[in-house]
């Protein structure tokens, strides 16, 4: 029987924290060997769904387990990670997949060695994270990781640091959603058919500015049992930004610009179309200097959406970048995401102590173009009549430390207010507005 109310999801929280406490905490470090790992458990539940031909409300346990395994040797290190993934109490109407899912997996095993006194090369199977995490990045809230096998260079550069890197993404596996929901054990894979390089640059201290540089590029073709949309893609981007400090503005810019090609659709015979997209982040803060240290910020996104124009591609592909950051929750909720929206916010946070702190954010959301898909709803009006309106989303969390270091409970949420796109698209559901809640408890270890 799933558990539809909300309010319960503060009762299971509870309830998880107890089981937690009473479980053994170990930690190792034996001279040059280190292992360390957590246990998390999450309760989630919504209603209102904005996925199209989806459920209306529904529920899910989800539980991530991490082992991390470090050897430091001289001139070398030796890392892996074990990450299992699985969700408990749903069923095949339930929105997860292999993104929330991924039982027994071994997402990182490298080895990194040292080349000088300022240089290293990463071989093996790792995670990535990238200046704003916005393409690249290793995602936190979400359950499955975003892992890689091949090679990365990190070395100092010009009074900066540069990172290149050819890897092979892993592709999650299963892929029968069936499956998935069971908690099924495969391996994940990597092919040549699928392939992620790159370089990043990042220059701190330029005047009050930390300045970065990429080129990333992604291609894909089709394989014997797996038909894609054959995208090779080319991102460039420049990112300044200045650090947040107690009595003082901040800011941000991220500008993105996307072309290639990519296929029509997945079908073989289909035409090629030119890519031209481009994504912005832009923010302003300040952080009180006061002891909660309350910082508030005003923000502004934009992702273009495919226009349609014969020929042409212009919806932007956010790559492997987590949404959490910009855009809150994902899992059961997360409707935003980095394509096909043009949208403005307001955000706060504070740290009540040591142990306590918490943020909302209030954003308003538009399409970018009113006959491509809503950014990560599945929700479309081709002809462009149901307009550009998405409506607001609220979202925020609460955390604290139950024991400093060890044990931390976490409470969020989100609410979609949906705009006159969700009243008149023809596949949007009539459920009305998405109420999503979470109740998450993490052991340390």
């Amino acid at each position: 029987m799933h558990i539809t109310n909300p309010i319960r999801a503060m009762f299971l929280g509870a309830a998880i924290t107890g089981i937690a406490v009473a479980s053994p905490v170990a930690a190792q470090d034996a001279g040059n060997f280190e292992v360390e790992g957590s246990v998390r458990v999450r309760y989630e539940t919504f209603d209102g769904g904005f996925r199209p031909g989806g459920i209306e409300s529904d529920d899910a346990v989800l539980f991530r387990t991490l082992l991390n395994a470090r050897y430091n040797g001289d001139g070398f290190r030796l890392g892996a990670t074990l990450q299992d993934s699985r969700a408990y109490a749903n069923d095949a109407r339930t929105p997860l997949g292999s993104s929330d899912i991924n039982a027994v997996e071994l997402i990182e095993l490298f080895a990194e060695v040292d080349l000088g006194e300022s240089a290293r090369l990463t071989l093996g199977r790792q995670t990535m994270n990238l200046g704003s995490k916005r393409l690249v990045g290793n995602p936190n809230y979400r359950n499955a990781a975003n892992g890689f096998t091949g090679a990365r260079l990190d070395t100092e550069l010009g009074g900066g640091s540069l990172t290149a890197f050819y890897v092979l993404p892993q592709q999650r596996l299963p892929s029968e959603k069936a499956e998935v929901l069971d908690n099924a054990v495969e391996w994940d894979r990597e092919s040549d058919d699928l392939a992620f390089w790159g370089a990043f640059y990042r220059r701190p201290n330029v005047g009050p500015l930390a300045i970065e540089a990429y080129l990333y590029g992604l291609d894909e073709d089709d394989s014997v049992d797996r038909a894609t949309r054959n995208r090779h893609l080319y991102t460039t981007g420049i990112r300044l930004v200045t650090a947040e400090e107690k009595g003082r503005p901040d800011a941000e810019l991220e500008v993105m610009y996307q072309t290639g090609d990519i296929r029509a659709s997945r079908a073989p015979d289909v035409a090629e179309l030119d890519v031209s997209a481009i994504s912005l982040h832009a923010e302003a803060g300040y952080t009180f200097d006061t002891a909660i240290e309350p910082r508030v910020a005003v923000f502004y996104d934009l992702a273009t959406g495919d226009e349609g124009d014969a020929g042409e591609y212009s919806r932007f592909d956010p790559l492997f970048g987590p949404r959490y950051g910009d855009w809150g929750p994902s899992s059961l909720f997360g409707p935003l995401s980095r394509a096909n929206i043009s949208s403005f916010g307001a955000a706060a946070s504070a740290s009540f102590s040591s142990r306590v702190d918490a943020q909302v954010q209030l954003c308003r959301a538009w399409l970018e173009s009113a006959t491509d898909t809503f950014a990560n709803t599945g929700v479309r009006d081709a002809s462009g009549m149901a307009g550009r309106d998405a409506g607001w989303q609220v979202q925020g969390r609460l955390r604290w430390w139950i024991v400093p270091g060890v044990l931390r409970q976490e409470l969020g949420g989100g609410w979609l207010a949906k705009g006159e796109f969700f009243d008149e698209a023809p596949n949007a559901p009539n459920h009305g507005d998405t109420h999503y809640g979470y109740a998450m408890v993490e052991l340390s270890f």
